[in-house]
């Protein structure tokens, strides 16, 4: 669908397994879904770090509130994502 956000689709029973298996950094339920933020997804983000927005795959974030201190790419892929 355009426009819709990035996710990966799974029956209840994968949903399960992973939250129990701990691929799951965060996971929640709400209105008859199930929800999760899968651990590779968190690998930039650093302890303690207040995440406020959207970011972009291959960052490491830090802080309070969280700053990019490094990006992983081509240098065509890092100056696209540094733009506004």
């Amino acid at each position: 669908m355009a426009g819709a956000e990035d996710h990966d689709s799974c029956d209840e029973a994968a949903f399960d397994a992973a939250q129990a298996s701990g691929e799951l950094a965060l996971s929640w339920r709400a209105h008859g879904l199930s929800y999760g933020i899968p651990v590779t997804e968190l690998t930039g983000i650093g302890a303690g770090a207040v995440v406020t927005k959207d970011v972009k795959a291959g960052s490491v974030m830090v802080g309070n509130p969280a700053r990019c201190i490094s990006l992983a790419g081509s240098w065509d892929l890092i100056r696209s994502r540094s733009e506004p």
